[in-house]
């Protein structure tokens, strides 16, 4: 940089008087603002702090604020050019700074300083100032110059992860190093999602999976699609032992993933789930000591001892009736989750599982009065409470009164598990056709479910392989209109799907079941 001889506040004055009367005698050709501009890049340029200060008198610092007087007493350089020339100064002493320490730099904001409001160009200049600070900070050995020429410097933000092995968990500064260098020429929200799929995967490579997890917790919670391999590799990483974790990260790299992994991902999140569902049975049995031989497994269940169900009474912390309700379920789900090597895993549980002895007099939950114990009113989802009159409203499912969906009973809960489970199971083996759910379950579920969601009983019961269970299961319900109507529109729909007749315009036409049913009985007869 080219210094100009040191002189003081009142030589410079003297100087800009001596080039304004040229001005006026000699060079009219040159504008009384190219005389201003002239001293004052001199200042600005000078490395002296004190001549840095004077040359900011002399110029407009703030765009609200303008002078228009024209005077060698009052006037002062236009805003655009000053910010120029301040600009012109900055980069000046910047380019020729060595480090962050050098005292070009402090003399590179002094010049910054003297703009009081700030526009853009301004601060960027200042964010690329404190940027070098930061490459300090992470080891980076960069030139200030070499930095400003960068074409990408996303680059820099890469090197400043490697330097360091641990870099990548100062995850808010690489961030703010990220956004101070402009990193990428791209908009904020593209910067980060680039930045932060940069430190996932750095924290990735160390097995530092819970670093990895906060950085695509991050991804998915602000909607940052180029994360999603970073989250599909960490949900199929099996050294990473948090289930529910991955299965979520599996959902989110679903939605943005390539189509040609599409089925891949699919399968992968299903067995995550069948995993999310083995540990919450576990979670609801409670950890009670059980050993099973192979003959138990094909026979039937050993007896439990009244001590194995104090796992449960202290969990749950339920009446003696309920626990005698939950005890065969527990029986089942210990003996499904002894198996989980098993190939046969889920096959086996539903070998083992046993009735719920759900009754309809209230027994077997803490049920309430308005439970629809007797089934004298067609249990319905809130949604569709204006559209059927004198309905039971599920509770079950959300109710609008509270934000949380009610909790299911221990036992039923522990039932519809089982229940899912099976259908991801066979799903994952394609058996569509030869389903491994027993009958047993699916009754569970759906006598659960009859006093509280109609429609969502009758379709499980659709599903039994043996018709002769439901009949069954019609014998021990009460008497009731609901229960009339629910055997009639299974046996209607059975022999309708039997004699291979077409549902197409049954459903488009969404037909009365009394109708529906009359229908069926004439096309039988």
């Amino acid at each position: 940089m080219n210094r100009v001889p040191v002189l003081d506040e009142e030589e410079w004055k003297g100087l800009l008087t001596d080039i304004l009367e040229m001005h006026k005698i000699l060079f009219q050709c040159v504008t009384y603002e190219d005389c201003y501009e002239i001293v004052l890049q001199s200042l600005l340029c000078s490395g002296k702090l004190e001549n840095i200060t004077f040359a900011g008198t002399m110029m407009e610092c703030n765009n609200k604020q303008r002078r228009h007087d024209i005077g060698p007493q009052s006037f002062k350089l236009p805003y655009t050019k000053s910010v120029a020339l301040v600009l012109a100064a900055s980069q000046e002493y910047f380019n020729s700074s060595s480090d962050a320490s050098d005292p070009c730099m402090s003399l590179a904001k002094s010049c910054l300083k003297i703009i009081e409001d700030v526009p853009a160009s301004i601060e960027e200049e200042f964010d690329l100032i404190s940027s070098i600070s930061l490459l300090k900070e992470f080891g980076v050995t960069v030139l200030p110059l070499q930095v400003r020429l960068y074409e990408n410097r996303m680059s820099i933000v890469k090197e400043a992860l490697q330097k360091k092995e641990r870099n990548y968990k100062k995850s808010h500064k690489i961030m703010k190093l990220a956004n101070l260098l402009r990193a990428g020429n791209i908009t904020t929200h593209e910067r980060e999602g680039k930045v932060l799929t940069l430190i996932g995967e750095h924290a990735f490579q160390a097995k530092d999976y819970n670093e990895c997890l906060a950085a695509c917790q991050t991804l998915m919670d602000k909607g940052h699609e180029e994360g999603w391999l970073i989250c599909y590799t960490l949900g199929g990483c099996n050294e990473f032992e948090n289930i529910p974790a991955r299965y979520t990260l599996m959902s989110f790299s679903l939605a943005y993933c390539s189509e040609d992994l599409i089925e891949t991902i699919l399968k992968s999140k299903s067995e995550l789930q069948l995993q999310v569902l083995q540990d919450r049975v576990k979670f609801l049995v409670g950890d009670i000591p059980m050993n099973f031989s192979a003959a138990d497994s094909e026979n039937k269940l050993p007896d439990m001892a009244e001590g194995d169900i104090n796992g449960i009474n202290t969990l749950w912390q339920t009446s003696e009736k309920t626990l005698q309700a939950l005890q065969s379920t527990t029986q089942t789900a210990k003996v499904v989750l002894t198996s989980v090597k098993s190939v046969q895993f889920w096959k086996d549980a539903i070998n083992w599982v046993q009735p719920l002895a759900l009754g309809w007099n209230g027994k077997a939950f803490d049920v309430e009065e308005d439970s629809n114990a007797n089934l004298n009113k067609q249990g319905i989802c809130a949604f569709y409470e204006g559209l059927i009159e004198n309905a039971h409203i599920c509770k079950f499912e959300t109710n609008y009164q509270r934000y949380a969906r009610p909790d299911l009973p221990q036992s039923l809960e522990i039932s519809t598990s089982i229940l899912r489970a099976s259908l991801i199971q066979d799903r994952l083996k394609y058996e569509s056709e030869s389903s491994s759910l027993e009958n047993s379950v699916i009754l569970d579920v759906s006598k659960a479910y009859l006093p509280e969601d109609f429609l969502y009983s009758l379709s499980l019961l659709l599903t039994l392989k043996d018709v002769e269970k439901a009949e069954d299961l019609f014998k021990t319900l009460p008497s009731s209109p609901i229960v009339l109507q629910l055997a009639t529109l299974y046996y209607a729909i059975k022999i309708h799907v039997s004699l291979n007749l077409p549902l197409a315009d049954e459903i488009d036409k969404g037909p009365d079941p009394v109708t529906f049913c009359k229908k069926v009985i004439a096309d039988f007869f």
